[in-house]
């Protein structure tokens, strides 16, 4: 906890200078420690002397903890048996990306901003977050997964603030995240205080890597331009993937695609654009420009553009024919130094090194040269962040267009640290879940977010029904940082209490909630998945936030004024769950409750304890009440006991009317999207 005392210590010499006449507003939330010394602010909100709360606040998290090194995993920590990153199984979820959920509006003028008025930082910082983590343990979650929180593109950015996901580089950290309050703590340490807080409070921490990109001004372009791909600056304003007008809409690009589309005339024409990196075509020419521009501090892009006429070519998306137009704020990395098989076929010998769809998906289309030194700094990102900060485990972003190889090597490295370090898959496609197992993943994304919502259509019934057989866990989630939010779609606050319910407690399932989430909050942070356009205009106009995007903008969230029902479900819920926990993620100790109807919307099942049963029923109409007949035989037959005692324990319901049992038939009355759970002895 040395960085957590640092802090502490940085706090208390400043609160006596802090003039009381600045205004520091804080939500309710942030008050686990029943600080007493603020004065009450309108809608449950609290002005507080930030450098005495802050420092309060710490003390409570390390008061009566043993004074060690919490700069390493949980499970070292504890001395935990390794489960080769399994814990995954039985952790609850919470995504979190930094900058806005532990974002707030001090000085309260509708505006978030780095430096207010007051001289005080609005968006979220390491030092904040801290004060959200006991908030989010109340509701039984127990693992932080962070969107990235590295060094991002302030140039070539999306919105105000640009994407976390345009990373410039991945071994030094976002300086917006660097919080004044500590002024003697560097932004690592501040990091360092947070991971702290999070073991002492018993929390995982998981990252996020993007191994396949770099922001557009990455810094490893200066030492190495031969590792991006580059364009002719004359087509910039045209860059664009060609349309393939005899492919179908959109398709992956397979060997068999590459073929089709390699003998297009188009494709030749788009190729011809790229041109060598400015050291390979003059490499005197290109050294006395870096130091030209480190002596001058010119922006070296700039000055490669004015010099050599050339650009980095922006990324796109992997998939043939897709609509979505390039990735302005990032690019690909070159992983292999030459051409695929197929390429070669129809790439004429001494051809620029350029960006396609075989090249942005080398696990399809492996080559022979790896680009050993860029694999290296790859393989070292997770280790570095290891030893820097002790995270727990890892999400690979759009792992699966990697090389197989380069995972593998990924994940070899960080399990020589940690071999209970865990490993989850970017992949949405959960018939894949065998696969990904196999490459060394615990875990996969999956495809919830489109699925649970689609209830009329059955796919909510068919998600809950495929997952449990599935070879590795999936999320159990309704929405992501990338997805629509479930609290705007048909159905709205009831439709996410249901599902979250529900997620709790899906066999093979990984319980998720988005940040925001249970705030019922209905603007995307990104529009990335699943989602509209028109999905950015979700909020009132007069709302400060209207037409903002969290991975871009400047936001908060609404800590201070919302709805409390799915928090306060969420609080009742996790003793239950905790009970039940190995009965979810053990194969065998779980089975599909059996309705005596086709009705789609009744969904259930029977997690298995060697004395008692939970039977976790829901009624997916948001529209119409139901009464459900369900057979207990089911049971029976698995568990060969009688049954003794039926009793339902809770109910998302107001009023709910219980079930009633005669012999092995179990009547279930149930309201519009109720939840019940039963048990069963």
């Amino acid at each position: 906890m040395k960085y957590i005392k640092k802090a502490i210590k940085n706090l208390e010499k400043k609160k006596v200078n802090c003039k009381l006449d600045k205004n520091y507003i804080l939500p309710y939330n942030f008050n686990f420690f029943n600080y007493e010394d603020y004065k009450e602010f309108k809608h449950n909100q609290m002005n507080v002397n930030p450098y005495a709360f802050y420092a309060e606040g710490l003390k409570a998290i390390i008061k009566n903890k043993p004074n060690k090194d919490y700069l390493q995993s949980l499970s070292q920590l504890k001395q935990i048996k390794s489960k080769n990153g399994d814990w995954i199984k039985q952790a609850f979820v919470y995504s979190s990306m930094i900058r806005s959920s532990s974002s707030y509006d001090h000085d309260q003028d509708g505006q978030i901003k780095l430096c207010n008025d007051d001289g005080f930082k609005e968006s979220g910082t390491f030092l904040k977050q801290i004060f959200i983590l006991s908030y989010l343990k109340d509701m039984g979650i127990d693992t932080i997964y962070l969107l990235p929180f590295f060094e991002n593109s302030k140039e070539f950015k999306k919105g105000e603030f640009g994407s976390c996901y345009a990373i410039r580089n991945i071994f030094t950290l976002d300086d917006t995240l660097y919080d004044p309050l500590l002024d003697e703590l560097t932004l690592l340490e501040q990091a360092k205080a947070f991971f702290e807080a999070c073991h002492i409070l018993d929390m995982r921490v998981i990252i996020d890597i993007i191994p396949r990109t770099a922001a557009i001004d990455s810094t490893l372009i200066k030492e190495n331009p031969d590792w991006f791909y580059w364009i002719d600056a004359a087509f910039k304003d045209d860059y664009k993937l060609p349309y393939y007008k005899h492919i179908k809409q959109l398709v992956p690009p397979n060997k068999k695609n590459m073929e089709l589309v390699y003998q297009d005339p188009s494709t030749k024409k788009f190729l011809s654009h790229f041109c060598y990196d400015p050291k390979t075509s003059d490499s005197e020419k290109y050294t006395n420009l870096v130091k030209q521009c480190e002596a001058t501090n010119e922006n070296l892009l700039e000055a490669i553009e004015k010099e050599f006429g050339v650009i980095v070519a922006p990324a796109f998306s992997d998939w043939i024919n897709d609509p979505q137009p390039v990735w302005s704020d990032v690019t690909y990395t070159r992983m292999y130094l030459d051409n695929n098989e197929l390429a070669m076929c129809h790439i004429e010998e001494g051809h620029p090194p350029y960006l396609f769809f075989d090249s942005a998906k080398s696990s399809m289309h492996p080559c022979l040269k790896i680009n050993t030194e860029l694999w290296n700094k790859l393989t070292n990102i997770v280790p570095f962040y290891q030893k820097e900060l002790g995270l727990d485990g890892v999400r690979i972003d759009m792992g699966h267009a990697l090389p197989l190889a380069l995972v593998d090597g990924i994940i070899k490295e960080a399990k020589k640290i940690d071999s209970d370090i865990c490993f989850i898959a970017e992949e949405l496609d959960i018939s894949n879940a065998k696969t990904l197992k196999k490459q060394g993943y615990n875990m996969i994304l999956g495809n919830g977010f489109s699925e649970e919502s689609r209830i009329q259509q059955g796919k909510l019934q068919a998600f809950y029904r495929r997952v449990p057989n599935l070879a590795c866990p999936v999320f159990a989630l309704s929405e992501s940082h990338d997805t629509s939010r479930v609290s705007a779609k048909t159905g709205k606050k009831e439709l996410n209490i249901m599902l979250s319910a529900l997620n709790l407690f899906l066999p093979n399932g990984v319980a998720f909630i988005n940040s925001g989430q249970e705030l019922f909050e209905v603007q995307p942070m990104n529009l990335g998945l699943d989602c509209e356009e028109s999905e950015r205009y979700n909020l009132p106009k007069d709302d400060p936030r209207y037409n903002k995007l969290a991975l871009f903008d400047p936001f908060y969230f609404t800590y201070n004024d919302y709805d409390p029902r799915l928090i306060n479900m969420l609080k009742i819920l996790k003793d239950i769950r905790k009970e039940y926990l190995v009965a979810i993620s053990t194969r065998n100790r779980h089975i599909a409750a059996s309705f005596q109807s086709d009705d789609i919307y009744a969904l259930g099942s029977y997690l298995i304890n060697k004395d008692k049963t939970l039977l976790i029923v829901a009624n997916t109409d948001l529209n119409n009440e139901h009464e459900y007949t369900s057979n207990l035989e089911v049971l029976t037959n698995k568990t060969k006991q009688q049954i003794k005692s039926i009793k339902e324990i809770y109910s998302t319901a107001d009023n709910p009317i219980p079930p009633v049992q005669n012999q092995n038939t179990l009547f279930l009355p149930f309201k519009k999207g109720e939840v019940k759970l039963i048990e069963i002895k």
